[in-house]
């Protein structure tokens, strides 16, 4: 017999799997935050040191390119925040974003390293890498 006011065992499991997600929610929240705190404190203070050698982002991303054998990929400006990428539509160029393009400083060299050798080994893997199932999905 149930007494009043107590719950099912089917309630009871599913109250104990909603604490659970977030018991595993809270300290996933509170990590991403201090992360993110964390990287906007290095971002702040590194995008005020110069690099030594005195390279833009645009130079950087060459200088990897070229290190790749890909002197005929042309490195090109873009607009927009964080949206850098490589079009193997276009000649197979790389696009840098505004902001590292023509900055001297470690957050250009760094994205430019970073984002840059990964579209370079996409080019090189063009013929591969630009099909799916023997679907032809680039020029």
């Amino acid at each position: 017999m149930k007494t009043p006011g107590a719950l099912s065992i089917e309630t009871s499991l599913c109250l104990s799997l909603i604490h659970c997600g977030w018991c595993l929610a809270v300290p996933g929240l509170l990590l991403g935050i201090w992360a993110q705190i964390k990287l906007s404190h290095a971002y702040g203070k590194y995008s005020k040191v110069p690099v030594d050698s005195g390279m833009t982002g645009a130079e950087a991303a060459r200088e990897i390119l070229d290190r790749s054998g890909l002197n005929n990929v042309p490195v090109e400006e873009i607009r927009g925040h964080l949206s850098d990428h490589y079009d193997p539509t276009k000649r197979g160029a790389v696009f840098v974003v505004g902001e590292f393009f023509t900055a001297r400083r470690w957050p250009a060299v760094g994205v430019a390293c970073a984002r840059i050798r990964p579209f370079a080994l996409q080019h090189q893997a063009a013929p591969t890498g630009c099909s799916i199932f023997g679907w032809r999905l680039c020029r």
